[in-house]
């Protein structure tokens, strides 16, 4: 007997209907302010006005970083005026001409470049550095002060006094965004890090950190401004209060962040491979530079 086309065939079911799915439900309100959920709104701790820098922060934020809503690039855009975030995995001179205008400028020598990653070599930014230049500007005397050390060409005291480059994204993803930029980058620019006692306290971490020294990237953005900047303590004080309350929200919803609020939660990954922190990448992150760590840092 031959076989019916299936077009031609129809097939009843027993037993009883099934129903159709019920159609998805709408997508969770959204603040059009703070970019946050509703519940989670950080409308109440944004500054009232940005703060303006004599500095230009620009940040390159890997592809897959932009879609992560725990993202604290966003936090930085609430707080400052002068703020850039290019999208890559690398440097691209056709795509990122804000970029390109800022290594123009540190290639004249008319702006300083800094580009913020703790890569061997790098110049630590803390107020051995800066401070002196700040304390000058602030007596009134002089307009232009120049840094010693690897930092010489910083100028304090006008508009526009450096760029400042950071680097977003998981630790591997830094790591390579470094790898396949750093010879754009540095030279003209010069790779600068934190010093360990600018890193704040890790109870209050949003996320944890792969090792001692490691911090998220608005965090670390805060505590370079806090060196750079005449007014730093106030404009990091206030981005760093905007993540206190997104921490304080999140760990309402997050038994992770809450534990480590309370500190019986962990506050640096074991397994750090990962993270894809190298060893490198650990000392100097933890060190601030290219000094040796302490000697209770595990960096293996």
């Amino acid at each position: 007997m031959p076989l019916l086309p299936l077009s031609n065939t129809s097939i009843r079911a027993e037993g009883p209907a099934v129903q159709p799915s019920p159609a998805p439900t709408s997508k969770r309100a959204t603040c059009q302010s703070c970019s946050r959920p509703a519940r989670v709104c950080l409308c109440a701790s944004v500054p009232k006005e940005k703060f303006c820098t004599e500095g230009k922060v620009i940040v390159l934020q890997h592809p897959y970083e932009a879609r992560k809503p725990l993202g604290t690039v966003s936090l930085l855009r609430l707080c400052l005026q002068d703020i850039h975030v290019l999208t890559g995995r690398k440097y691209k001179p056709s795509e990122h001409g804000i970029l390109t205008e800022a290594i123009q400028a540190a290639r004249d020598g008319l702006t300083p470049l800094l580009v913020l990653f703790p890569a061997p070599g790098a110049a630590r930014l803390d107020g051995a550095h800066v401070a002196p230049g700040l304390a000058a500007r602030q007596a009134g005397v002089s307009n232009e002060t120049e840094l010693e050390g690897p930092l010489h060409s910083l100028r304090l005291g006008q508009r526009g006094a450096y760029t400042l480059l950071a680097l977003d994204g998981t630790w591997q993803q830094a790591r390579e965004m470094w790898g396949a930029s750093q010879a754009h980058l540095v030279p003209p620019g010069t790779a600068v890090c934190l010093a360990p006692e600018a890193i704040g306290d890790p109870s209050a971490r949003l996320k944890m950190e792969p090792a001692r020294g490691c911090t998220t990237t608005c965090e670390a953005v805060a505590a370079a401004l806090r060196v750079l900047e005449p007014r730093g303590a106030a404009v990091a004080g206030g981005v760093l209060d905007l993540l206190a309350a997104m921490t304080r929200a999140q760990a309402v919803w997050d038994p992770a962040v809450r534990a480590r609020q309370s500190g019986t939660g962990g506050l640096y990954a074991t397994g750090r491979a990962r993270f894809g922190v190298g060893p490198g990448v650990a000392r100097c992150a933890a060190a601030g530079g290219d000094q040796p760590p302490p000697p209770d840092v595990d960096v293996e």
